[in-house]
């Protein structure tokens, strides 16, 4: 049974495939040095991805609120 944010309660698909929390997560870590490196790290089903433009780009001011 799974739980939404509204508290309640639903049953889950047969097949359906969770993220065990003892499973590992590759981490690329990576000099950018234009966004032709991005594409060729980036691959199928990849559903995060991090970039510090503020290391790359340290001579733009950028807004903290932001």
């Amino acid at each position: 049974m799974l739980r939404d944010s509204e508290g309640r309660t639903r049953e889950m698909a047969k097949d359906h495939k969770l993220f065990h929390p003892k499973q590992v997560l590759r981490a690329t870590h990576f000099i950018m040095e234009d966004m032709t490196t991005v594409r060729q790290i980036i691959q199928d089903k990849d559903f995060m991805i991090k970039i510090d433009l503020e290391i790359e780009f340290h001579h733009i001011p950028v807004d903290p609120a932001f």
